[in-house]
């Protein structure tokens, strides 16, 4: 039992503060989420709050995941290959030590389980099945046998009731199985020597031959066959069907053949080289591929019209094909003992898998296997609402176990939800102040990672606020003018100063300058012209240039620049600016020159003095 920890996840209000505000610390605001209550006070997709763990894991769940079944006829095994990573998940030889059972067909159900039909030259034909969910010496769990002596199966497809249909070569027939009890509870003869089969529509399943050209319908519920075609120059290799019923199939001495099942018709589409097609599937889009062994390459035709659309090169002869769950397709190339997962869109091959010696299948050999885990991603999803606009933000830390994952976290802020939805999200590192705008609302989202069977544990997320400097944006003088010239002085201090948060403050002047000189400006001239009697108040004298009747003086102005410290030692810097005009009409203005001097500065003393009183 881990441990419950602590858990801090703070909200923050902050108003917005100028360019030129410091803050030198953060950690300020602080709001807990500990119990399974402050956790679900937030959105939780695939993740929950465990009680025994005290901490938010993923969900438990039913996971889906694409794998390939291959088998190599020259070798009697069949290999399960981990479709994502390319990686062979098991392998598993077919038959006793001495016996040849030649793998060359599966079909998988909804389970992800595999039907290999096995030719054995010396005995009836059999199926095997084999389980996805024990990666194993004991997946091979049933074996069914089918056929007479000879009997060669060679494809198999299920029907929309659940019944495997076999078909056999050297019977010139098709079997129906009832994979449950294990028996084949009917047989239908057909035209030629079957080798391939497909499910169609309205309980049919189609029927190719090869060597005889034809293709036969076979009623499912009656289980008679009802009727037969031959097209001309006819060599089906595989076959697929379609939604709309129509059935595309590869041949062997050239071209796609469109097959309409609703009144027999059929049309031939060729490339311009007339290439010969071996394999046949359609992809999630409704678009056909075929590949082209003496070619090297995988065709795509429209599944509408029949147009040539694309086309790769993957050389070393694909010979079969198939669209696994994750909509890539596959190409087996026999000659390389490998096959190659295609990204359709980009047209490029993304990996390759070893799949066995002389591998090959006429049917698809891509399904989707099941299993009870953990859901391989969720996330934890919190929205903030400082109530305050401006919020500014620190850092966020957070503790977590991965558990062959692990536990990411971003952030944004906005000053409202509709505009963070326009707002990208910030990656976080755990601990390190955040680089986020401020903003009234920090949506937080914490993702969990795993590998489908195990979890990460987050345990604590924590967000500290950022301490903002006292807001120095409206500062001004308590007396914008001094509306006298008598040479004496006036106390003015700093207004308009405060805390976002509340915090206590304090100002302190940290120089004064004036646009004139200190001295030599005439009868009554006095320095220093500032005298500092405390951190937030000052002495201006309350004196100018006058200039002359051909020159006149255009006032003083004096620049007060001052510091506020925050009880948190939060700083931020700013001025204030105070007139002496040349006359005393409070309509009257002062024009700053923009030189600037010392208003401290006494020539007689060369030191501010720090009377209290009016010099």
């Amino acid at each position: 039992m881990c441990e419950r920890r602590r858990v801090v996840c703070a909200a923050f209000a902050l108003l917005c503060v100028m360019m030129m505000c410091a803050s030198a610390a953060w950690g300020v605001y602080e709001r807990d989420f500990v119990e399974q209550e402050d956790f679900e006070a937030g959105i939780c997709n695939n993740v929950n709050f465990d009680g025994d763990w005290s901490g938010l894991r993923l969900n438990e769940c039913e996971n889906i995941a694409p794998i390939l079944w291959v088998p190599s006829p020259s070798t009697g095994v069949v290999a399960m290959i981990d479709a994502r990573t390319g990686n062979q998940l098991a392998s598993y030889t077919l038959g006793s030590s001495g016996e040849s059972w030649m793998p060359c067909a599966v079909a998988a159900d909804s389970a992800g389980n595999a039907y290999v039909a096995c030719a054995c030259p010396d005995s009836v034909g059999r199926v095997v099945r084999i389980l996805a969910s024990q990666v194993s010496g004991n997946a091979v769990d049933t074996v069914y046998e089918v056929g007479s002596k000879g009997g060669y199966p060679t494809s198999l497809a299920f029907d929309a009731k659940g019944y495997l249909w076999v078909t056999l070569k050297g019977d010139c027939a098709v079997a129906k199985m009832n994979v449950k009890t294990g028996q084949v509870v009917d047989q239908v003869d057909v035209v030629g020597r079957p080798s391939a089969i497909v499910a169609g529509g309205q309980g049919f399943m189609w029927v190719l031959s090869r060597d005889g050209g034809t293709i036969c319908k076979i009623n499912t519920i009656s289980c008679t066959l009802t009727d037969s075609s031959k097209p001309d120059n006819f060599a089906p290799a595989s076959v697929c069907a379609a939604e709309d019923g129509r059935l595309w199939i590869a041949d062997i001495e050239g071209g796609l053949i469109d097959f309409n099942t609703a009144d027999g018709t059929w049309e031939r589409y060729e490339t311009d080289d007339n290439a010969a097609f071996s394999g046949v599937t359609i992809d999630q889009y409704g678009d056909v591929w075929a590949a082209s062994p003496s070619t090297g390459s995988v065709v795509c035709f429209s599944g509408v019209d029949g147009r040539q659309m694309r086309r790769m090169f993957v050389d070393n002869a694909p010979t079969s094909l198939s669209i696994d769950s994750d909509g890539y397709l596959w190409a087996l190339r026999e000659q390389s003992d490998c096959a190659v997962r295609i990204d359709t869109g980009a047209m490029a091959a993304v990996s390759t898998a070893c799949v066995g010696q002389s591998a090959c299948c006429g049917t698809p050999f891509t399904a989707s296997m099941t299993y009870k885990g953990r859901c391989p991603e969720g996330e934890w999803r919190m929205l903030v609402d400082s109530k305050i606009e401006g919020a500014g933000w620190g850092a966020i830390n957070w503790d977590s176990v991965d558990g062959f994952g692990g536990v990411t976290v971003m952030a944004r802020t906005a000053e409202s939800p509709e505009l963070l939805a326009n707002t990208l999200f910030t990656p976080v590192m755990n601990g390190k102040e955040i680089t986020v705008p401020n903003g009234r609302y920090m949506e937080v989202v914490a993702t969990l990672s795993g590998n489908g069977l195990t979890t990460p544990v987050l345990y604590s997320l924590s967000v500290d606020g950022k301490n903002l400097a006292p807001k120095v944006c409206d500062a001004k003088a308590t007396i914008a003018k001094i509306l006298k010239t008598d040479h004496t002085m006036e106390s003015v201090g700093i207004d308009g100063v405060y805390d976002p948060e509340g915090d206590g403050f304090k100002i302190y002047i940290t120089g004064i300058t004036q646009d004139e000189p200190v001295s030599g400006l005439g009868s009554g001239d006095c320095s220093p012209d500032a005298i500092c009697l405390s951190g937030s108040t000052v002495w201006l004298r309350g004196e100018c240039d006058p200039g002359t009747k051909e020159n006149p003086g255009n006032g003083r102005v004096y620049e007060v620049s001052f510091k506020a410290v925050d009880d948190l030692g939060a700083e931020s810097r700013g001025k204030v600016k105070v007139m002496v005009p040349v006359t005393t009409m409070a309509a009257e203005n002062a024009l700053d020159d923009s030189s600037r001097y010392d208003s401290s500065f006494d020539p007689t003393k060369t030191v501010c003095a720090n009377a209290n009183a009016k010099g």
